[in-house]
């Protein structure tokens, strides 16, 4: 998902999956979250497996279609 969406950015809804999630004793789902412009702290904050968002993923804009295609393959298996 992308971090800037209109109505619920990326990272709340993030957040919003791993609650319901957690409150329904759910399987994590995969989450990828693309933005083009983000800093390090940032990256780290939504791949922090111990945070509220964990992000199996962070992708960087501008995004091409092999690195896209290289994620879901790895995820798909």
């Amino acid at each position: 998902m992308d971090y800037d969406m209109h109505i619920l950015n990326g990272k709340e809804a993030a957040i919003k999956i791993r609650q319901y999630e957690k409150e329904n004793n759910l399987s994590p789902s995969i989450i990828f979250i693309v933005s083009g412009h983000c800093n390090q702290r940032m990256i780290d904050e939504f791949l922090d497996p111990r945070g509220p968002v964990y992000a199996n993923e962070f992708l960087k804009k501008p995004l091409m279609y092999h690195q896209l295609s290289e994620i879901i393959r790895k995820y798909a298996q």
